[in-house]
């Protein structure tokens, strides 16, 4: 029986420690996306949960509020009072908007989820009368990567009814 060398063992311990380095590799790449999946699944409930306590829930829980919604839907005339609730509503809409983008834009949020939502959003843009709300207020994020997409997705509505 051939005795194994100091050279020999140094090689078998070479091809074990690349082995082992491999095996860490694989399992830190696990991880990462483990982790990743879970930031976007926390960044779409975040804002489902913003969503839902800064646009949602003030309509279900005050009546004023749902009444000037139903206006707004009608084409109804507001009051200076109601026209005020109701910038202020949208504003709120339109805050929460901008974090989702912000979450998208900063990775924290996947593609396919903002993709939804903003299509959701923009899917209110007529019903909820937002262009007026854009006109008067949207200076706000004018110069904004928030703003220029808001202003690109206006610009293929515009496209789409045109076409």
């Amino acid at each position: 029986m051939k005795k194994i060398s100091l050279a020999d063992w140094a090689s078998i311990a070479e091809v074990v420690g690349a082995i082992g380095v491999v095996v860490s590799l694989l399992f830190v790449v696990q991880s990462i996306n483990r982790n990743t999946a879970a930031l976007a699944t926390n960044a779409e409930s975040e804002f489902l949960s913003a969503w839902r306590n800064a646009v949602q829930i003030p309509f279900y829980t005050n009546e004023r509020l749902a009444e000037i919604q139903l206006k707004v839907h009608t084409r109804q005339q507001l009051t200076p009072i109601q026209s005020k609730m109701w910038e202020n509503s949208l504003r709120a809409l339109f805050d929460t908007w901008s974090q989702g983008y912000g979450a998208y834009r900063n990775g924290v949020m996947d593609r396919e989820s903002w993709e939804r939502w903003d299509a959701a959003i923009f899917t209110l843009w007529e019903r909820e009368r937002m262009d007026e709300f854009w006109a008067n207020m949207g200076k706000h994020w004018s110069g904004t990567s928030f703003g220029e997409h808001i202003n690109r997705g206006l610009a293929r509505r515009a496209n789409d009814m045109d076409g």
